[in-house]
């Protein structure tokens, strides 16, 4: 999958919009975000697409929403009770769950 270029990290970082962009600790942790990002679609099945540059913005853009969840319920501020579940770690475990069998076939597989 992809990796993170100084362009991609920049497309990144004005997406997130993190609280100092310029702070190194902010971008490490959008570094490890993306890696995770990444890995979960590689995980799930989803390449990179060098041909299709209309398949690859929408991979970019669901690594970037992912990215910007990561980053947003890094901590909890808000009382568990007004706070909905974070999906994207929901499904992230459950994809973890599902890839963590080694040797196993898909129980089905997508027609392209």
């Amino acid at each position: 999958m992809a990796e993170l270029s100084e362009t991609r990290l920049a497309a990144l970082v004005s997406y997130v919009r993190p609280d100092d962009p310029q702070n190194p600790a902010d971008l490490a942790l959008l570094e490890r975000f993306f890696h995770a990002a990444v890995g979960y679609l590689a995980d799930s099945g989803v390449s990179d697409s060098d041909t299709d540059k209309t398949r690859q913005a929408r991979i970019d853009l669901v690594v970037d929403a992912m990215v910007l969840d990561m980053y947003e319920h890094r901590d909890l501020k808000e009382p568990a009770a007004a706070v909905e579940e974070n999906r994207t770690l929901r499904r992230m475990i459950n994809q973890l769950k599902l890839t963590e069998v080694t040797g196993c076939t898909p129980l089905w597989t997508p027609v392209r």
